[in-house]
């Protein structure tokens, strides 16, 4: 991989709540870019993700400085503490993404099991064309996204030119590529209406499969860790904090894990995959140390600033937090056709992270829900019409 000379940092007056909100929506796609490159071995992806990478390193310089000049007093100070735990978060996941993007760049071996792995999560990655006379030709990216279900267009490529975050008013045209995140039955829809179709699923044998599942596993559990604790953060909401410290210690068990059945199954038929697979363990655990990073401001006690708040309500993907007022099937709200996610339910004070359809929400149990900004509407209706509270205002 050729040598990636720094760019100059200089000082500009840009306010913190944009730096952080886009530091955190282009970190969520970089990430998703990142998973997306190694599933199609995409260097072209692979590149994207660090010119993107190069991008949040100066927003979070600029975040520094920005920030520093905004302190005034003692208050503001232990204040401004929380904006930069987030945002130094926020550029280990960069870093993470890059990470798993360099294996590609770096034109390593990636093992089948990386794949069907990744292909296996709560979300997934498709590249989906618009093929010839299908009935995406013509429709616009709105369009698209107000099918059954939704998903995120995280980029869009036309003539051999990448767009990231298409508008969505752009009308999608005969050979356009769109890469898209949602779950596998939604990604299935748009890709039979664009008439292309996803990747079929990946044969292994049973010692690569048990690998494909951990990395299945790794990759939600990492997901849910980050959401979990944007929740603790714009919630103060302690307990979903201290279940982040939790799951690190989770997290850490399982990476063991992980690291061990690779060494022990893959490496020695195949050093070049297994370097691959544990280097993907690595960028898992190192997005969990983020999450942790910022669940510590929380669990240690720090105040939140309100820049933070404010720029998560304008964000991509937003967490909200349900009560349930009934009995209820997790499954029933079928959420999952509105591209909307639980990240974990609150039962008599414990949290349960990665709940399956078939659980029983009991009276008083919390959702912590993730959606995209699109769907709001959607979901709050979906919600309310099936006894939950949605709790709109910190307690």
């Amino acid at each position: 991989m050729p040598f990636r000379m720094p760019k100059q940092v200089e000082y500009e007056p840009v306010p913190v709540r944009k730096l952080l909100l886009d530091m955190k929506n282009y970190a969520s796609i970089m990430l998703d870019l990142a998973y997306f490159s190694t599933i199609y071995n995409d260097k072209r992806i692979a590149y994207e993700v660090l010119n993107v990478e190069d991008h949040i390193d100066r927003m979070w310089s600029l975040l520094v400085m920005q920030a520093s000049l905004a302190v005034r007093d003692a208050k503001d100070a232990e204040e401004m503490v929380s904006v930069f735990r987030v945002g130094s978060a926020l550029d280990k996941v960069s870093d993470a993404a890059a990470d798993v993007a360099s294996l590609v760049v770096r034109e390593m071996a990636i093992h089948d099991a990386v794949r069907a792995g990744l292909l296996r999560g709560e979300e997934v990655m498709a590249r989906i064309e618009v093929k010839p006379d299908s009935r995406l030709d013509g429709s616009s990216i709105a369009g698209v996204l107000g099918r059954k279900g939704i998903a995120m267009i995280m980029m869009l490529r036309r003539d051999n030119r990448w767009m990231l975050k298409p508008p969505p008013s752009i009308v999608l045209r005969e050979g356009d590529v769109i890469i898209v995140r949602g779950t596998r039955e939604i990604l299935g829809d748009i890709a039979e209406a664009a008439g292309d179709k996803l990747p079929s699923p990946v044969e292994m044998r049973p010692a690569e499969n048990e690998i494909a599942e951990k990395v299945a596993f790794l990759k939600d559990l990492s997901d849910v860790m980050l959401d979990l604790a944007f929740h603790s953060v714009i919630w103060s909401d302690r307990s979903a904090a201290l279940e982040v410290l939790e799951l690190e210690e989770t997290m850490d068990d399982e990476i063991y894990k992980y690291l061990e059945r690779v060494s022990a199954t893959i490496a020695p038929e195949d050093p070049s995959g297994a370097v691959g697979l544990l280097k993907l363990g690595e960028a898992f655990e190192e997005i969990g140390d983020a999450a942790t990073e910022m669940a510590n401001i929380i669990a240690s006690g720090l105040p939140i600033h309100e820049i933070i708040e404010t720029a998560e309500e304008e964000s991509v993907e937003q967490v909200l937090k349900a009560v349930a007022e009934k009995r209820i099937t997790l499954g029933s709200l079928e959420l999952d056709e509105l591209g909307a996610i639980t990240v974990a339910v609150k039962h008599e004070g414990k949290w349960y992270p990665l709940p399956q359809e078939d659980r029983i929400i009991e009276p008083g149990d919390e959702l912590v829900v993730k959606y995209y900004a699109e769907t709001e509407e959607d979901v709050m209706r979906r919600l309310h019409s099936h006894g939950f509270t949605v709790v709109e205002e910190e307690e």
